[in-house]
């Protein structure tokens, strides 16, 4: 069994304050945003088996003691007068108006779930498929992966292109004919693509839930497409 052990480098931001967006990692490998040095870490709930709508930031508590609320509302006040009012302490003065209380909820369970599995254990399975992917898809004529073909150097995805297909021709095609659904596009870094004259690519992103029998499908369907083409 293919053992590899997540690595988190620390960021080193030169005097500059920091957001390290956290969306993509933070779901599959373990993360000590204390060891990262980091000033702010931004992470969402729908990545990693949560309701949409809902995210956290986390930031040093000295900054928010010298941050300003960006709106204002409700239980973000301590008292109220006709002149003047007092803020309370953070980070309770930067929560405005009544909060996705629901979704906090159910996002806590979530957070509960993967916990009791071990995010180590879950990055070790996401490696494992990716490893996989790797293999099988790279193995299929007229499909170029991007990226490291390392997967120690890959978190839970990967991209690639179909000679002869536009990306979105692709997914489209594995959509309609083998209901796999993947994403096509630039994937939130249209500037890093035209930077590195890359065209858009097809991304097809694992977790806990997949398992090689998926990666499997996704490779007869793509070896159908080719042969069709």
């Amino acid at each position: 069994m293919l053992k590899i052990t997540p690595r988190i480098r620390p960021v080193y931001h030169n005097g500059k304050r920091t957001l390290l967006d956290a969306a993509q990692s933070v779901p599959h490998l373990p993360v000590d945003v204390k060891a990262l040095g980091v000033d702010f870490l931004a992470f969402s709930a729908h990545k990693m088996l949560g309701p949409g709508g809902v995210g956290a930031l986390y930031a040093k508590r000295d900054l928010l003691g010298c941050m300003s609320p960006w709106h204002m509302g409700g239980h973000i006040i301590d008292q109220v007068h006709i002149d003047s009012y007092t803020l309370q302490d953070p980070p309770h003065k930067f929560e405005a108006g009544t909060p996705a209380i629901e979704a906090v909820i159910g996002w806590g369970e979530a957070v509960a779930y993967l916990s009791d599995l071990g995010m180590a254990d879950v990055a070790g399975h996401d490696r494992q498929l990716v490893a996989y992917a790797l293999d099988r898809l790279g193995a299929i004529d007229r499909v170029r992966i991007t990226g490291p073909t390392d997967p120690a150097g890959r978190c839970a995805s990967v991209s690639f292109n179909v000679e002869g297909l536009e990306a979105h021709g692709a997914a489209r095609m594995l959509s309609n004919r083998s209901n796999i659904l993947v994403r096509s596009g630039f994937h939130c870094a249209q500037p890093l693509h035209e930077s590195l004259k890359m065209l858009p690519t097809v991304r097809a992103s694992f977790y806990i839930y997949n398992r090689t029998e998926d990666i499997d499908a996704l490779a007869q369907a793509l070896e159908s497409i080719t042969a069709y083409l």
